[in-house]
């Protein structure tokens, strides 16, 4: 069994995992944090719900053109009956107060699509946030890892050395 915060630490535990595809192994149910795409979330797999998280991103590769592709790596972790309850009822609980932009959509042809603009206009009002900072953080640095996905196969080769761990990742701030 490799954990979550095992996975963390070192990708080459679960590197050599066959890596899962989107909406044939998995499909994205909403995400919980999101930085220019989604960082983590809860998903369908296996017939039910699991937790996704990133692992790494950054530079994974290079296109025909040569530019840089950059891309994240995520574990699918595995949830107890109670994580998928309390996830689950927070989440009803910001779709009600806050908005539907968060959840995902499949398409026939197997595309993923969101409602961007799915926010309830008195959200600021709901008290959403507020109650959330309130909330017991739930702990999942234990939970057993139980597949990954993410961009990081190429023709020019796996070009891993150069994706940083997640928490590394210098973001720009806006204040």
């Amino acid at each position: 069994m490799v954990t979550l915060a095992e996975a963390k630490a070192d990708f080459s535990l679960i590197r050599e995992w066959e890596p899962k595809e989107d909406n044939r192994d998995f499909k994205v149910l909403w995400h919980c944090n999101f930085w220019d795409g989604p960082l983590s979330g809860v998903m369908m797999f296996e017939g039910r719900e699991h937790w996704f998280e990133t692992l790494l991103e950054g530079p994974v590769g290079f296109n025909l053109e040569g530019e840089v592709l950059m891309g994240r790596v995520y574990a699918i972790v595995l949830l107890t009956d109670e994580q998928i309850a309390r996830l689950r009822s927070d989440h009803e609980d910001f779709q009600r107060h806050v908005g539907t932009h968060t959840d995902y959509t499949y398409a026939e042809d197997g595309s993923r699509s969101r409602a961007i603009g799915a926010v309830r206009k008195d959200w600021e009002k709901s008290g959403y946030f507020e109650r959330a900072k309130t909330r017991e953080p739930l702990k999942l640095s234990e939970n057993e890892v139980v597949g990954w996905w993410g961009r990081t196969r190429f023709d020019y080769g796996d070009l891993l050395y150069d994706i940083r761990p997640h928490d590394k990742v210098k973001r720009p701030r806006y204040d």
